[in-house]
């Protein structure tokens, strides 16, 4: 029984691993794919940054307003609420 207890906790490693080898490239990509042109828009980053509930505090107290766009970084604090450590862990 152990054996199979094992093996079932190795394979969630690897999906984790993965998981975060995914979100690193994403990171990367969008890292990369960035290029500053002297306008407001950075294109595909913006969406990134979205889901950052420290960003999303920042642009509301220096805007004093709540933006619509910044309740993805609502959702990060539910399920980091919800499910632990899971946003450090696997993204």
């Amino acid at each position: 029984m152990k054996k199979e207890r094992s093996k079932k906790y190795r394979r969630l490693q690897l999906v984790r691993a993965g998981a975060q080898v995914f979100f690193f490239a994403l990171f990367l990509c969008l890292l990369f794919g960035t290029h500053f042109t002297g306008e407001d828009y950075i294109g595909n980053v913006e969406a990134f940054f979205h889901f950052d509930p420290l960003l999303a505090v920042v642009a509301a107290i220096a805007g004093r307003e709540v933006f619509i766009v910044f309740l993805w970084a609502a959702v990060t604090i539910l399920v980091t609420v919800f499910l632990g450590r899971v946003v450090c862990g696997w993204i």
